[in-house]
Formats: C-alpha cells, structure tokens, sequence
C-alpha cells in the first residue's frame, strides 16, 4: 500500500480504523498525509500517542452523519492537500446497536446504526468525491487503478442476502446491507472519473464491537484488506470482498 499521496480513515480511534491508521504509516514510501477522523470529543490516548511522533497524521472530530462536520473536515483537507486531492478514502466508522432480533429492535437504535453505517459513508463519498476525482485526474492512467483514486466501504459478511441463515443482529445487517448498495450505485456513478469503489468484510474481528466471540486478529484482518485492495481492478469495482483473499467474493 506504499505510493499513495494521501489517506482519510473514519472511526480511526480504535479497532480496525485505528490499525488502518497504524499500518498504512508503517508502509515503504508511506502516505504523505493521513487524515485520522473519529467522533471522540476527547482524543484517545493510543490515538494521540501515534500522532504525536507521526507528523503525517492529521486527526479531526466529527460526526459522518452530520452534514456541517463533514463539510468542515472536506474544506481542511482541501487545505493540505491542495490540488493533488484525496487518494483513498475508507469508510470504517461503524455502530451496532444492542439488540439482536425483531423483537427487541427499536427505532432510535436502528436510525443511529443507518445514519453512522450507511448515511455517514454516502456523505462522505458524495462531499469528498471532488477531491477523489481530482486526485484521479492527476495521477498517471498507467498506475494500478487503486493508487489513483479509491473509496473503501467496510461493510460485513452478515450483509449478504444470499448467505443470510440467521436473524440476529438484525439492524446492523440491515444498514450494512444498505451500504453494499451505496457501493455499488457510488462505483458506477464515480467509475465515469477513474475512482474506484469497493466494499470490504473485514472478518469477526477481535475488537470491542467484535465482542468476545471474535476469531480474527484485527492486525492480520487489516493486512489481508490492504493487499486485496492493491490487487483490484477496475472490473472489480462495486463488489463486496471478503477479507480472505481464498474467499474472495462475497454474493449479494
């Protein structure tokens, strides 16, 4: 994942954002600018310890799913990026409300699980797009097509309509399941200006939304992630990936 000028990653305080955060610094010829972004009015201590010695990390708080945040955060990386634009957008922030059936939803958890899982990515990609599109129009056409302009959406296997077996955790589905659409519509919309969109399910990862059930090591689910997306081509683009690459696609 080395060659790519600039990065913003939401939900960077912990988990899979923040270990996005701590790999992509870590690369050969890192990003010149990464963009940590999470809702935290108070910065995490892990956080503020790695951009303390990392003066390529930029962090900001916000809210995804609030128009007026995300509008503020698009005008200061504009500010430090300039003309060159955004190179790679991952959309991570994610909420999973406490419920887990049909009978115990609510619909004030299951409106902040879509507003934060599906409404912030769609604000995102739609208020960045100009700066993904510039960063896309510059780079050179013989570059792989993921180092001139990518949106990435981590959504979850539990997502898919084909392998669903279960009704648990039914809100986060359901808003995941609205996301795999955004991803798909946003690749064909942005696909026009040379961005790339994709969709990753990162595992069961040992993190605290994962819960102690989790199998998969947030560092090893964030490596296989990276090298996916430095595989892709453009014919891929709008689909749903696995994290393991022997699984490779994930159906609808």
């Amino acid at each position: 994942m080395s060659g790519i000028w600039s990065v913003l990653i939401t939900g960077a305080n912990r988990g899979i954002g923040f270990e996005f955060l701590k790999q992509l610094i870590k690369v050969q010829d890192a990003p010149k600018y990464v963009f940590a972004c999470d809702c935290d009015p108070t910065i995490s201590r892990d956080l503020e310890q790695l951009v303390g010695i990392n003066d390529c990390i930029h962090r900001f708080c916000m809210d995804v799913s609030e128009v007026h945040d995300v509008e503020r955060c698009v005008d200061a990386v504009e500010t430090i990026v300039g003309d060159r634009g955004l190179n790679l957008l991952i959309n991570n922030a994610g909420y999973m409300p406490d419920e887990s059936s049909l009978n115990d939803a609510n619909s004030a958890e299951m409106m902040t699980a879509y507003k934060t899982n599906t409404v912030g990515p769609a604000l995102m990609t739609q208020r960045f797009a100009p700066l993904l599109k510039r960063a896309a129009d510059i780079n050179d056409s013989s570059l792989p097509v993921w180092k001139r302009s990518t949106v990435i959406n981590i959504s979850t296997g539990v997502s898919s309509l084909t392998n669903t077996v279960n009704y648990r955790i039914l809100s986060y589905r359901m808003t995941k399941t609205a996301l795999n659409m955004l991803t798909k519509c946003t690749s064909v919309e942005l696909g026009k200006d040379h961005i790339l969109v994709v969709a990753l399910h990162p595992g069961h990862v040992q993190t605290v939304m994962g819960g102690p059930l989790a199998v998969t090591p947030v560092n090893e689910s964030v490596s296989a992630m990276l090298n996916i997306v430095q595989r892709l081509t453009k014919a891929e683009s709008g689909k749903l990936f696995y994290w393991n690459p022997e699984e490779h696609v994930v159906p609808w």
